[in-house]
């Protein structure tokens, strides 16, 4: 009777282990981040730290109505022979209007600010003919999305 018990016991375990063991292949996991990537190419003098702030944002509206997905400060400490390099990520899935630079002045109280360039978009238009960006399963991580700016 022992020797049935400790038969069956074995054959279980190596049951158990057979079953358990053999994956071999993992599920690839099927991201839902991605990334936005550019440059922003400033012509003309870049303001120092203590008069405002130079920022971009990727918005899901254009023109904003709201705040933006997300933003970022520019310091001028990483603006390099007038190009600041970008990179925004774990930007969820979706279609974004507009990636765009802004400056808010250190003196403005109202929240107000002023757009100085949006990818694909011009001056001449008022930068309402901004190019959106789609993050997506096929195009996680968009690159090339440059921006110039002209500082008045």
């Amino acid at each position: 009777m022992n020797s049935m018990k400790m038969s069956l016991i074995t054959l279980l375990s190596m049951a158990l282990f057979v079953f358990t063991a053999c994956e071999d292949e993992k599920a690839e996991e099927t991201p839902e981040y991605g990334s936005i990537s550019g440059q922003v190419t400033f012509n003309g003098e870049f303001p120092p730290a203590d008069s405002g702030a130079v920022r971009i944002s990727v918005n899901t509206n254009w023109y904003p109505t709201g705040p933006p997905y997300s933003y970022k400060e520019i310091p001028s400490s990483e603006v390099i022979n007038n190009i600041y390099e970008f990179e925004f990520k774990q930007v969820a899935f979706g279609t974004y209007k507009a990636i765009a630079v802004d400056y808010v002045a250190a003196s403005n109280t109202t929240g107000a600010y002023d757009i100085w360039g949006v990818y694909g978009g011009t001056l001449q238009a008022d930068f309402m003919d901004a190019s959106s960006v789609v993050v997506n399963i096929d195009n996680p991580d968009v690159n090339g999305v440059d921006i110039e700016v002209t500082i008045y």
